[in-house]
């Protein structure tokens, strides 16, 4: 166990996710292309907030409702994605990583496993986008019900009607990768963040290396000095990680504001489509379905990956507090307080001061969900019973 700067990593175990999430958009035609999408969607949104102030009826507006909101999610997942690779990526790539094996074999093999099952689980929520937006691609009847730019085309722009719609269709294909993107994004950050902490912990534990004995051996100069170094060198490599993910967390938070606003319309304005309308529309509801299991199955990702990374510092504190600090002279237990001290906060994603990406926001969101479907239930069994 060796406590100088280790080699960094030359390969990177969350490759596919990187490809997915960072390489894809930094060229600059896909910068070009997220900027022209911006003002896309940004047109379709004016266009139909005008007609809606001007003539919608309320059945007219929740059929729309669900797409409507729905482009005030990509604004934001534009947006984001544009800054993320511009500010957010560029302060991680700040930070070294060091390689797995700094921390043994064992470790290295835990985290290769781990990042593996991440790849695969990123691989099947990608597909599964994928597929969903392929039902959103498939023309039928009842896409006047719920596109009102469908409609528009074929008032206004006459024998271009079927081109553009077909256009339009197939940006769902792009648009389904992007809404995914800013959570695969913070994911890959999270995640190297969590192996790195990792090793922190793996030397922590490790301080008293050569020197188990403790019981036995001759507390010399030699011996604190040796420990005082070890010490300065995880209390260094600790803050350069951990005020970079707070930087980064702090920069990320007014898009996780916007994310869980823009998210809550879109979720509302479904339930109230999938309630409130009266017409059988069997594709479009399959297709809701579908939007709504890849989101979950999203949501999951991010919150498992926040967990973990809040699990990890977690660890590390109890792990600190596991040392034989007593056996050291007195410069040594300042630094070992002073590292206490950094480490006694979790790191955690926050949407609020009480709201963080983990189990319980899972919990409180499933709590929420199904409150908001009784509510549902209730005020669709009323209107029936009513007008029967």
């Amino acid at each position: 166990m060796k406590f100088v700067d280790p080699e960094e990593q030359n390969d990177d175990c969350l490759g596919i996710l990187r490809l997915c999430s960072i390489n894809l958009f930094q060229t600059y035609f896909a910068k070009l292309i997220l900027v022209i999408a911006f003002i896309n969607v940004t047109g379709l949104t004016i266009l139909q907030t005008y007609y809606s102030i001007n003539g919608f009826s309320t059945i007219q507006f929740i059929k729309y409702a669900p797409v409507y909101f729905g482009r005030f999610y990509v604004l934001v997942c534009l947006s984001f994605i544009l800054y993320y690779i511009n500010v957010m990526y560029k302060s991680f790539q700040k930070i070294p990583l060091w390689k797995f094996n700094t921390a043994g074999t064992a470790y290295e093999k835990r985290v290769k496993r781990d990042a593996l099952y991440t790849k695969i689980y990123v691989v099947f929520i990608v597909i599964t986008g994928f597929c969903a937006a392929v039902l959103y691609v498939i023309p039928t009847e009842e896409d006047h019900e719920i596109f009102f730019i469908m409609t528009w085309f074929e008032d206004n722009m006459l024998e271009w009607a079927d081109i553009l719609s077909l256009g339009h269709r197939l940006t769902f294909l792009f648009v389904s990768f992007l809404m995914q993107a800013p959570c695969l994004q913070i994911c890959y950050l999270l995640k190297h963040g969590q192996y790195q902490v990792g090793i922190i912990k793996v030397l922590v534990e490790n301080i008293h290396f050569e020197f188990e004995n403790l019981d036995e051996i001759d507390f010399n100069e030699k011996f604190h000095d040796e420990i005082r170094k070890r010490l300065v060198f995880c209390v260094k490599r600790h803050i350069s990680l951990f005020v970079t993910c707070n930087a980064i967390a702090k920069q990320a938070g007014i898009f996780v504001f916007l994310f869980a606003v823009t998210g809550a319309m879109l979720g509302v304005s479904l339930m109230l489509f999938l309630f409130l309308n009266e017409e059988s529309l069997t594709l479009t509801y399959f297709r809701i379905w579908a939007l709504i299991f890849v989101a979950i199955l999203t949501g999951v990702q991010y919150i498992i990956q926040g967990q973990s990374i809040e699990d990890i510092t977690v660890e590390f504190f109890e792990t600190l507090t596991r040392i034989k600090w007593y056996y050291w002279n007195k410069e040594n237990k300042v630094i070992y307080q002073i590292f206490l001290i950094n480490s006694s906060t979790p790191f955690c994603v926050k949407f609020s001061e009480s709201l963080a990406a983990n189990y319980k926001l899972g919990i409180d969101l499933s709590k929420a969900v199904y409150s908001m479907l009784s509510f549902m239930t209730y005020v669709r069994d009323f209107v029936i019973a009513k007008k029967s």
